[in-house]
This record gives structure tokens, sequence and C-alpha cells, in this order.
């Protein structure tokens, strides 16, 4: 087909005067009986500059401007498209497209100038630590001891909590706190099943090593460990180990019994005389 040059305008709307802002709504292609007009109707964009958008049906007031415009010739359609359009604004300038028909060319134009932009940038990455999965069973444990609680509050009542704000400033939370007569702050290090060491694995354990020597020094810094091969987790477990005043390697023998003694008598509970699983 013959490539053609079309004239084209942007519609904008407008929010209210006090808040000034604009917003690309539309585009119109003007090509005498065959004129194009496309108007965002996706409901996503136009009611975030003003509710009143939301409540219109775009699409089929596109529809109407355009079958209006094409029962007469291009230069009056110019004329008339102000009033036609109203409240959108017809914008200034007047553009120019080539292209062989005038309704591609308006979905053209109106996926570059009107529609959702796409991103450039890759998203960012969650900054968050996810929880291991031996801090999941110590959970489950305390849970069914029923002493866990999610409320800071609750650690003068025989609590466990969990996500400890150590030092909140730093984004630093350890697993899990408790109180008796002195505050007891935990870290969990799980690396069973790791036949070699990662930086992610070897950058959380610093983590770990640095909440723990922020506990106070009144305060007992605590690390439950499980690994499956000591030989290979031996470095992140003696970075760990080296800023915490108890450790309990859970997969040793009596390790589980005594650090099951250790939560029974700190929290007065005998349900929790047993080891976990």
């Amino acid at each position: 087909m013959t490539e053609q040059t079309f004239d084209y305008v942007l519609l904008r709307a407008n929010s209210d005067l006090l808040r000034s802002e604009s917003m690309n709504a539309g585009v119109v292609v003007f090509n005498d009986g065959n004129t194009c007009v496309l108007i965002d109707s996706s409901r996503k964009r136009l009611p975030a500059l003003h509710p009143d958008f939301g409540r219109m049906d775009l699409s089929l007031w596109a529809e109407q401007i355009q079958g209006e415009l094409r029962k007469h010739p291009q230069a009056s359609q110019r004329v008339m498209l102000p009033l036609l359009c109203a409240p959108f604004k017809v914008d200034n300038d007047l553009g120019r497209t080539t292209g062989a028909d005038a309704s591609a060319q308006a979905h053209s134009l109106f996926e570059r100038l009107v529609g959702g932009q796409r991103a450039s940038i890759p998203a960012l990455k969650s900054t968050i630590v996810r929880q291991t999965k031996l801090a999941r069973e110590l959970r489950d444990w305390f849970k069914a001891a029923k002493v866990f609680s999610s409320k800071v509050e609750d650690l003068s009542k025989h609590r466990v909590i969990a996500n400890y704000p150590v030092a909140p400033a730093s984004d630093l939370y350890a697993d899990f706190a408790m109180m008796n007569g002195r505050l007891h702050v935990m870290e969990t290090l799980d690396l069973r099943g790791v036949d070699h060491l990662t930086p992610a694995m070897r950058g959380s354990a610093a983590i770990k090593g640095i909440t723990l020597d922020e506990v106070g020094e009144s305060d007992n810094a605590i690390a439950v460990i499980m690994a499956s091969d000591y030989g290979i987790a031996k470095p992140v477990i003696s970075l760990v180990s080296r800023y915490a005043d108890d450790v309990y390697e859970l997969t040793a023998q009596g390790e589980k019994q005594r650090f099951a003694d250790f939560m029974s008598k700190s929290l007065h509970c005998e349900t929790m005389l047993l080891p976990l699983n």
C-alpha cells in the first residue's frame, strides 16, 4: 500500500485548576472520511488524575467523536474537535506521521504517547531476608507449646516473639527473643543439605553475626544452628558463633534436649521439657 502523511493531535486530560495536573488522554489522526479517534478507556491512568474519568464510558465517547468527525472534511474536523472532545483539551501542537493507514498510525501513536509505559529498568529485589526452615520449625514448636507471640509487648508475659528489633535503624531484626530476668535474643542458622557455601549463605551468616553483636552487653545473644556437614558449614558457623554468648548446635548429641530444657526453664513452661523433633 502507498504510504501517506497524516496530521494528528493529542487530547489532554486535566485535573481541577487548583491541582493543575495534565495527562495525555487520547490521539486523533485526521484523514477526511477515515479519521481515527482513540481515548484511553483502561480506567487505570485517567481516574488517577480525576475520579470522574472513571465514571465515563470513554471508549463509546471516542466512537461518537470519530463518527461525527468523519461526516465532515478534514479542515472542518480540526475546527470542530475542541467542541466535541470537551472537557479534554486539544493539544496546540499539530504532529505528522507517515504510514499506509490512518487507523494503524493512530494505534501506533496511542501506544507510544498515551498508553501505559513499560519499565526500562529491572525491578528492585526484595531486601527482606526469608525465614530459615529451622526458624519455621522453632516457630511451630513455640506455637504448639502456646508460648509464641508476634507482639513485642508480650515479652513480659513469658512469650517468645518473632522478628525482634535489635537495631531497627540498621534494619537488624533477630529471629526470636524472650525475656526472663534479662533479654534473650536468638538467631537461627540452617545449613542442612548444604554441600557448598554460596556467597548468599556467607552474607546471611554475616548479617546474623552483626545482629547478635548488636545485642546489649547485659542481654544474652544465642545462636541456634543445624547443619548436615560441619566440615563444609564450619566457616559460617564460626562467623555467627563468635558473636553469640551461647550456641546450640541441635544436630549434636544432647543439644536438642539442652535447648529444650533452657527454653522450658526460661519460660516456666513444663510442656517444653521434651526436645523438639
